[in-house]
């Protein structure tokens, strides 16, 4: 169920108990030829510097690349990125990141249409799908100029490209202007199972006109499923979203994004390469 259709282009979601441990999940990622995209959610700063190094190693060793998700930071508005405790966190996570020398960085935008929450509304009133190019998506300068004060630090600390995912987002269009003003080293992950539950692609099925707004930004994919209702990160054709319509759509880019199975369990990633080799998407 490798090789073929899972080339090097797709990453694995892992938490650093899975490669303590050499789980499931990692045996999964390492069998099928993934790489990992290790998530910075929680107890990253509550190991040591040597105990990285070694996970790192175990890595290296066994898988054929790295890249990180870095941690939920509340930039942009919703925190003043000029607090000096934030920024000495931004530091400490990047001087471990380092370690394992990732090929990409993620980070949420976290720009808020409407001032949306993952629990508040997610509507546009009297509005079909938006629509995607109006104002109520247009992001204010404070959102910008906290957003590249913000992310300019990671790119000076880091060699690795940085990719700026939705997550409430109901538009591109937000994250396109950061990833404009920061330049050739950033770019745009779309996150599907985001698009179609957070941004009610299942109502609006918009899908191909976040493509076409995107336009060559978009550098990375998150891939899982869902059914509409949560963010449930399933495997692949275990959910509601139209995964042929978007494997259509996708399948004309040029050059092809990269991709993560970002399923946070071992079962999830299992029916997500099932999916994969029956439906090759690159």
């Amino acid at each position: 169920m490798s090789s073929q259709n899972t080339p090097q282009r797709f990453y694995s979601t892992l938490y650093f108990r899975s490669v303590r441990l050499r789980d499931e999940h990692f045996q999964v990622a390492a069998k099928n030829s993934l790489k990992a995209e290790l998530y910075f959610k929680l107890g990253w700063d509550k190991i040591s510097l040597s105990r990285h190094k070694e996970l790192a190693k175990t890595i290296a060793g066994e898988l054929p690349g790295c890249a990180i998700h870095l941690p939920y930071n509340g930039q942009g508005p919703t925190k003043n990125v000029l607090d000096q405790n934030e920024i000495n966190r931004l530091e400490q996570c990047l001087e471990i990141t380092a370690i394992y020398e990732p090929e990409h960085l993620i980070g949420h935008a976290e720009f808020k249409s409407l001032n949306d929450s993952a629990s508040g509304p997610r509507k546009f009133i009297g509005q079909k799908n938006g629509p995607l190019d109006d104002y109520f998506h247009e992001p204010s300068e404070e959102f910008l100029d906290s957003s590249l004060s913000w992310w300019n630090r990671v790119l000076k600390a880091s060699k690795a490209r940085l990719y700026l995912e939705n997550t409430f987002e109901h538009s591109p269009l937000p994250i396109c202007r950061v990833v404009d003003l920061l330049g050739p080293q950033s770019g745009f992950c779309l996150d599907i199972g985001h698009w179609f539950h957070y941004a009610m692609g299942k109502h609006w099925n918009n899908f191909p006109e976040w493509i076409d707004l995107s336009g060559p930004r978009l550098t990375h994919l998150h891939l899982h499923d869902n059914n509409g209702d949560s963010d449930q990160h399933l495997g692949l054709g275990q959910g509601k979203i139209n995964l042929p319509m978007i494997w259509e759509i996708l399948k004309k880019l040029s050059p092809h994004p990269t991709g993560t199975l970002e399923n946070h369990r071992a079962e999830g990633l299992l029916h997500s390469l099932a999916y994969l080799e029956n439906n090759p998407l690159f």
